[in-house]
């Protein structure tokens, strides 16, 4: 048996991808709220250096930095289109 394989509409891979950056941005929120809800303290300006050594740390950096840029980038230029296929 041949199964034709439908190519889903944009707004349904849209919606997916939504949901996936929503589930992940809430996983990502809850698991750091849990962490800063246990320090005593606020973080001195060594112990935020010190986790800058983690690499998954350094990569959410990376992520909040790129992502300012590309917002930066569309507030300056205008907001694209990068749906279109």
């Amino acid at each position: 048996m041949v199964y034709l394989r439908l190519k889903k509409p944009k707004l349904t891979n849209v919606f997916e991808e939504v949901t996936a950056a929503a589930w992940m941005t809430g996983n990502a929120a809850r698991v750091a709220g849990d962490r800063v809800g246990e320090l005593k303290d606020p973080p001195s300006l060594m112990a935020l250096l010190r986790m800058s050594s983690e690499p998954d740390v350094r990569r959410g950096i990376a992520f909040a930095l790129s992502f300012a840029g590309a917002l930066g980038r569309q507030l300056n230029h205008g907001i694209a289109d990068h749906c279109e296929d």
